[in-house]
């Protein structure tokens, strides 16, 4: 797990250089406006990305972290799964994208983004997940690092290179930079692991789990998305790329853990076989770790926050007081990571996607509320609010079910 970790926490620590300065120079060339109209997009693609995959590479991590032998199946359903379900998707969409928005969504640039996030990443996110589940967490280390410097370098070419920049332009560049490295991605497992082959019977079976996963994620992305969406429609675009910006830099924040996340996750299914108190047990060893982490990013977060406006423009003026209000998240982040994937290792994901699915909607509902009166300030404290949810939600259905099967263990061995 060490080793692992180290591997992902290294790609991601470079990570954080890329990006920032992927950030930077966007947020500058395309200014609030345009800025806007792409976080706007990504956020609607995010909010509906996990049903262009289905589950895939969390299944995929699943069956061959355990039985390697079965990599074809589940490679060759998570490519023609996010084939199928990522065009359908793209094309719907595309149609029902600019009325979502009140116009503001031009739709070649929905169709292009849509593309690159469903069909191209969901293809990259499932090639790492073959390569960090048959112990090749440095190959994972590596595609994330590609796929970051693409981008960068679609950002530098936006810069300097065109003359007018505006949303448009950026998301060809974007599709460009996406698609690259899923086609890469393809290539490498094929060549250096397995070549994919369609099982339909494995297909149907974990069609529900697959369920199961789609929601759990899509509440998640909902719960940090929708309210850019409703920041574009309900309030300006300007706001929008206020907002998008502030959760940029969060998201930054948020790698290292997701990189020790990633590392530890096939393990949670290890453990996991012995029920909610093994994987419980698990947990209990990286809560520290999480709770420190999230602690100091938030204290580095509220530090930072008067230096970020001269680095990325004049129109990001309110970006102080944004980045000390979102302060808390990355440890919010953090613990529901790791308590989170306590009970997905212990096979109760549905008690995780029931509790996401409730804190998306009770987000919803408060943004619906906050935003029209207190623009991206309701949007915050929306987020703040359904994020704390989530914690408390899964402590609580992970002590229940420890009680539950310290009361009858025999029938938990049963099962």
């Amino acid at each position: 797990m060490a080793k692992d970790s180290f591997w992902l926490l290294s790609s991601k620590g470079l990570n954080i250089f890329i990006q920032t300065a992927y950030f930077v120079i966007l947020a500058r060339t395309l200014g609030p406006s345009e800025y806007g109209v792409f976080v706007g997009i990504t956020a609607l693609a995010t909010m509906i990305n996990s049903f262009a995959s289905w589950g895939c590479s969390e299944i995929l991590v699943k069956h061959v972290s355990v039985d390697r032998s079965l990599l074809k199946y589940y490679w060759g359903n998570a490519l023609l799964t996010v084939f199928v379900m990522g065009t359908l998707l793209t094309v719907l969409f595309t149609a029902i994208g600019p009325a979502l928005s009140g116009g503001n969504f031009p739709p070649v640039v929905i169709a292009l983004i849509f593309i690159a996030d469903l069909i191209g990443f969901n293809i990259s996110s499932a090639s790492s997940a073959a390569f960090l589940a048959t112990g090749q967490a440095k190959v994972t280390a590596f595609k994330s690092i590609l796929i970051g410097f693409t981008k960068l370098l679609a950002a530098i070419a936006l810069a300097l290179v065109l003359e007018q920049t505006t949303s448009l332009q950026w998301a060809y560049l974007y599709c460009f930079s996406t698609m690259l490295p899923a086609i890469l991605s393809i290539w490498m497992v094929n060549a250096w692991l397995d070549k994919p082959q369609v099982s339909i019977p494995r297909l149907k079976k974990e069609f529900v789990q697959g369920f199961y996963f789609s929601i759990s994620q899509s509440s998640d992305f909902i719960n940090e998305n929708i309210d850019k969406i409703m920041l574009a429609s309900a309030a300006s675009l300007q706001a929008t790329g206020l907002y998008g910006a502030g959760f940029r830099i969060l998201t930054v924040f948020k790698i290292p853990i997701l990189s020790v996340a990633g590392a530890t996750f096939p393990r949670f299914f290890q453990h996991g076989a012995e029920g909610i108190s093994g994987s419980y047990r698990f947990a209990k060893k990286l809560l520290p770790m999480a709770f420190a982490y999230g602690l100091g990013m938030a204290v580095i977060t509220v530090v930072m926050s008067p230096y970020v406006e001269p680095l990325i423009g004049e129109g990001y003026a309110e970006i102080d007081a944004l980045l000390k209000l979102l302060a808390p998240v990355p440890l919010l982040i953090a613990l529901q990571i790791v308590v989170g994937d306590t009970l997905t290792g212990a096979n109760h994901q549905s008690y995780r996607t029931s509790i996401q699915v409730f804190a998306a909607a009770l987000n919803v509902v408060l943004n619906l509320w906050l935003i029209p009166r207190y623009s991206w300030q309701g949007a915050a404290w929306a987020t703040l609010i359904s994020e704390s949810t989530k914690v408390v939600g899964f402590s609580i259905a992970i002590f229940y079910l420890h009680n539950q099967q310290s009361k009858t263990p025999k029938v938990d061995e049963e099962e």
